[in-house]
C-alpha cells in the first residue's frame, strides 16, 4: 500500500501534503461549474427564442 502511494506521488508529481490537489481542484472545479452554468443559461435562452 505504501509502495503504491509512493508510485502515485512519484508519477503524478504532486506533493504528498495535498496542497497541489487543492490548487488543481480550486481552479478546475469552479471553472467546470461555470462552464456548465453558462451552457444551461445559453440552452435556456435558445429554447425561449425558439418559442
Amino acid at each position: 500500500m505504501i509502495e503504491m502511494l509512493g508510485l502515485v506521488s512519484q508519477y503524478s508529481n504532486l506533493s504528498p501534503i495535498g496542497i497541489d490537489w487543492w490548487i488543481i481542484l480550486g481552479g478546475w472545479v469552479p471553472g467546470f461549474l461555470g462552464l456548465a452554468l453558462a451552457f444551461v443559461i445559453w440552452a435556456r435562452s435558445r429554447r425561449d427564442a425558439d418559442e
